[in-house]
């Protein structure tokens, strides 16, 4: 039950930040009120939302470990290949205009985040 509530827990951490993060990267980039620019995304916002994204997967992560307590690297991994598929399936849709290189970056960047998450708080505990 420990390990639902901790996949749980960093994974909701995790996308609620990744969601914030994304709006930070379209306000920065396109102003408000948003969508009053057709140009596609640019390079800076790559940049931003990547960015952002890997501070929502470090917090995620580390809040998936601090829950789980044992296997904290495991955990976090489990959160990681969940929400790395729901990136890949969200950007796999015909209509999707982003760059076919993005959704991947995107999943790796979330991986590695919520990885470095966990061993961070593994490092801050003892044995």
């Amino acid at each position: 039950m420990r390990t639902l509530i901790a996949v749980l827990a960093g994974g909701v951490v995790a996308a609620v930040l990744f969601q914030l993060g994304a709006v930070i990267a379209l306000l920065s980039s396109y102003g408000i009120p948003l969508g009053a620019s057709p140009t596609p995304p640019g390079p800076g916002y790559f940049a931003l939302n990547l960015g952002c994204s890997a501070i929502a997967a470090v917090v995620g992560g580390w809040v998936t470990a601090r829950v789980a307590g044992d296997r904290p690297l495991a955990h976090a991994g489990a959160v990681g290949v969940l929400l790395g598929a729901l990136v890949l399936w969200g950007f796999a849709k015909p209509a999707s205009q982003w760059p076919a290189w993005y959704p991947l970056v995107l999943a790796l960047v979330g991986l590695a985040g919520l990885l470095l998450g966990a061993a961070l708080w593994r490092s801050r505990t003892p044995g």
